[in-house]
C-alpha cells in the first residue's frame, strides 16, 4: 500500500493511501470542500507522512484552527493555533496527538520512526518560543516515544538541522542534514550516536 499527500493549488493538503495495483484509493484526512483551507476545514495534513516499520501506523504533521493574522492562509500565516504531530492507524482511524505544545506554539514536523517502532525523531521549529512564529526559529531535533512520553531535545539550535533525518538500521544513531549559518548550499551530514 502506498501513501501520498495531495497538494492542491488552493486549499488544505490531505493524506491518501492506495494499493500497489492502483485500486482502493482512500482519503485519510478529514473531508473538506475543494479550495478551502483552515480554519474552515478541520485539518491541513501536509506534514510529511511516514509509515511505522510494521506498516500499522502513520505519523504526520497536522495544522488546524485559526491563523494569524486574520485572513492569512497556511502559506503566509505568522502563526497557527494548533500545529501538532499526529499518529493514526494505517486506515486513518484513531488519530491521536503525539506532540502539541499548546495554542500558537511549536512546529513539529518531518518525523522518522526508530527501527523498533517505539520512538520518533522529528524536526522542531519554534519549540522554545513563547509564541509560534516569533522569536528564535530554533531548528532542533527532538525524540519522543510513540505513546507521547519522553519528549526531549537532541540537538542545540546552532546545528540547524535540515529537512532530512533518519535512524540507522540498528537504531544506535540518527543521521541528519544541517544548514550552518544562512548558506543552504553548505549543508552537511551529521550522525548522533546513543
Amino acid at each position: 500500500q502506498g501513501r501520498f499527500v495531495h497538494q492542491p493549488a488552493h486549499g488544505v493538503f490531505s493524506i491518501w493511501v492506495i494499493n500497489a495495483d492502483g485500486t482502493g484509493l482512500r482519503r485519510l484526512s478529514p473531508a473538506c470542500a475543494a479550495g478551502h483551507g483552515i480554519p474552515d476545514c478541520p485539518a491541513d495534513d501536509g506534514g510529511f507522512p511516514s509509515w511505522s516499520p510494521d506498516g500499522k501506523h502513520i505519523v504526520f504533521q497536522r495544522l488546524s484552527g485559526a491563523l494569524r493574522p486574520k485572513g492569512a492562509t497556511v502559506n503566509n500565516a505568522e502563526a497557527i493555533y494548533k500545529d501538532e504531530l499526529v499518529i493514526t492507524d494505517a486506515n486513518g482511524r484513531h488519530p491521536r496527538t503525539l506532540v502539541w505544545l499548546g495554542p500558537w506554539k511549536g512546529d513539529p514536523q518531518i518525523a522518522a520512526w526508530s527501527p523498533d517502532g517505539k520512538q520518533l525523531v522529528f524536526l522542531g521549529k519554534y519549540m522554545t518560543s513563547k509564541t509560534n512564529g516569533t522569536g528564535c526559529v530554533c531548528r532542533t531535533l527532538y525524540v519522543v516515544n510513540t505513546d507521547g512520553s519522553g519528549l526531549r531535545r537532541l540537538t542545540p539550535p546552532s546545528l540547524a538541522p535540515g529537512d532530512k533525518v533518519d535512524w540507522s538500521p540498528d537504531g544506535s544513531a540518527i543521521l541528519f542534514r544541517t544548514h550552518p549559518g544562512e548558506d543552504l548550499n553548505a549543508a552537511r551530514g551529521i550522525a548522533l550516536s546513543g
